[in-house]
């Protein structure tokens, strides 16, 4: 562990048993930071010297009589990921066994009356992943303003931060189930994602590799080590956060993010049945786990879905041990069996039940897999550029032919906008025809064809004087740019590409949709 000392500004390295007392810095990060690399340098001192935040730290730290403090920003060699990927799975022990926590809020402005003023709750520090375990863990936590005057302290603040926070073991963390503990998290941030997963490891005990670069992917790891030394069900009484991800009907047992865990605060857990029940296990076939299940039907009763009992409907109720608040309802979600196997996917992820009264269903063995990757593929938008062809007499229709040949949703938005199309999978067509023809009949008209086969977009141009007679051929390989010659001689072409959604479109195609964009000419 490597540690500043107070009097002289210079880096220290301890090992083992021979750390020294110190006091520990939380603060938010800014735009400039004092490094390690800042401190090595011949000219250490004077860099540490004329920071605010690192030596109102050190002076602190001495008034207090503290001679070593630990500042993360400097304190750590963040060019090396073994010493980096060490320090994040070491980082909540350090701040638990520092003798005190000094949080610097350089967004709070020295007040009489600091705690009570608007800017305290309003501090960035409130928001961000990391400094929640830098609250929980350490015994005492100090906070500053940003001119290193005293706020308060944890103890003496106890009711403002609870409030702030929604946390309500500010003392006794470990006595709140894992639902509970997300929940603090769920609207905190983080700079990158892995963070949100990597913050919450000391929390519940937990160590893993540190993979940058591995995305969501973190936190669904982080959930599978809590799981091997936990057996507390409220890790799967979350929600789905359907603001940054387009509704699914279905997914795996684990949450996608901790936001996921939003409505999650008021669940507590049950006495769990004396009987042999046997541990999560993560299978090749998903997570093996042990539930009791009722066969379900859902019912939409104004405002919300209901259950009822409906033995063939392949969608079951499963009981956990938790419930809403100390004398609620005990949690249930619902999962969809796979055909007659024991594999089952939770269904309607973004609800969590009530589980009915009388359940007496025995313990059923059964594993709970995330749903084929597919499945999580949203639609596919097709916006259309064709104001070149329109300059020139054209106009569009979607074209009335055999339905069986073609699928896809073509969307009414406003005058001026451009058609809008979304896809799953399948066929659909846009009709061109030129204005002066409908009246003459002559045919000059041509049709788009916008395909989506198994994930993979193409495009394609056909002249043909009805829907019925253009070939659906679903085995071709997909193509992003065609050319067809008109009968007039003039010639068409069409160029399919990825694209930022527009302003006028953003309000129709939701954040995780692919959007792409094809453009039309006639030369």
């Amino acid at each position: 562990m490597r540690l500043l000392n107070a009097k002289t500004l210079k880096l220290h390295s301890f090992f083992g048993r021979d750390i020294p007392p110190y006091a520990i810095l939380s603060h938010r990060w800014g735009e400039s930071e004092v490094m390690f690399q800042d401190l090595e340098h011949e000219r250490g001192v004077d860099v540490a010297r004329a920071d605010p935040k690192i030596f109102g730290c050190c002076t602190q730290a001495l008034k207090d009589g503290w001679d070593y403090v630990w500042i993360d920003s400097c304190c750590i060699d963040k060019s090396s990921s073994a010493e980096l990927s060490e320090a994040i799975n070491s980082m909540f022990s350090w701040y638990q066994i520092a003798f005190v926590c000094y949080v610097y809020l350089s967004d709070v402005p020295s007040s009489a009356d600091a705690a009570h003023c608007s800017a305290f709750p309003k501090s960035a520090w409130f928001t961000r992943g990391w400094t929640l375990q830098e609250l929980l863990a350490p015994e005492t936590v100090i906070f500053f303003d940003q001119d290193w005057i005293e706020i308060g302290t944890k103890a003496t603040l106890e009711d403002e931060l609870m409030s702030i926070t929604n946390i309500t073991h500010l003392f006794n963390f470990s006595e709140a189930c894992i639902a509970q503990k997300m929940s603090w998290a769920a609207r905190r941030k983080t700079t990158r994602v892995e963070d949100e997963a990597y913050c919450l490891m000391g929390i519940f005990g937990v160590n893993m590799p540190i993979l940058y670069g591995e995305g969501a992917n973190a936190f669904l790891r982080l959930q599978q080590e809590i799981i091997k030394m936990s057996d507390d069900e409220s890790i799967f009484a979350w929600r789905r956060d359907n603001s940054t991800t387009r509704h699914l009907a279905l997914s795996g047992a684990f949450a996608g993010a901790p936001c996921d865990f939003a409505e999650s605060g008021n669940i507590r857990t049950t006495l769990t049945e004396v009987e042999d029940i046997l541990p999560y296990l993560m299978t090749n076939k998903g997570l093996q786990i042990q539930l009791r299940l009722f066969p379900a039907g859902l019912v939409w009763n104004k405002p919300e879905w209901r259950l009822s009992r409906a033995e063939n409907s392949g969608k079951f109720v499963a009981s956990l041990n938790c419930k809403l608040g100390t004398n609620g309802d005990r949690v249930a979600i619902c999962l969809w069996r796979l055909g007659r196997s024991d594999i089952f996917f939770r269904f309607n992820p973004e609800i969590l039940y009530s589980a009915p009264t009388a359940f007496t269903e025995p313990l059923s063995k059964i594993f709970i897999i995330g749903p084929p990757k597919q499945t999580f593929r949203g639609y596919s938008w097709f916006s259309i550029e064709a104001h070149q062809v329109f300059l020139q007499g054209y106009c569009t229709s979607i074209p009335i032919g055999d339905s069986s040949k073609f699928s896809g949703a073509w969307q009414t938005i406003e005058a001026g906008c451009s058609p809008l199309l979304n896809l799953r999978d399948g066929f659909a067509l846009l009709q061109f025809d030129k204005i002066e023809d409908l009246f003459e009949n002559v045919e000059d008209k041509f049709f788009l064809g916008m395909a989506l086969v198994k994930g993979r977009a193409g495009i394609d141009l056909c002249v043909s004087t009805s829907p019925d007679n253009i070939p659906r051929d679903t085995n071709s390989r997909p193509v992003d740019r065609v050319r067809k010659v008109l009968p007039g001689g003039k010639v068409v072409v069409a160029s399919l590409r990825k694209a930022q959604v527009s302003p006028e479109h953003r309000k129709y195609i939701p954040f995780d949709d692919t959007h792409y964009k094809v453009e039309i000419t006639i030369v």
